[in-house]
């Protein structure tokens, strides 16, 4: 795997926040576990950390939209 930011080849898992976006707002933020490039610091996503990113955005959504009491 190369970074396609740097060209950077030596990655290690890491875990990051990550920001939850609907649209141009920032709903949340969530921890996962990412390849993190060792050169430039830039992470990638794979599907479970994106499973968990739609997950939580699902969870605030409910949350916002559910009615008060």
């Amino acid at each position: 795997m190369y970074c396609v930011y740097c060209g950077g080849d030596r990655f290690e898992r890491r875990k990051v926040e990550h920001p939850i976006r609907d649209g141009d707002r920032i709903i949340g933020i969530v921890t996962i576990e990412v390849d993190f490039c060792l050169q430039c610091h830039e992470y990638y996503l794979d599907e479970d950390a994106l499973k968990c990113i739609r997950t939580e955005k699902e969870k605030l959504r409910a949350k916002a939209t559910a009615p008060k009491s």
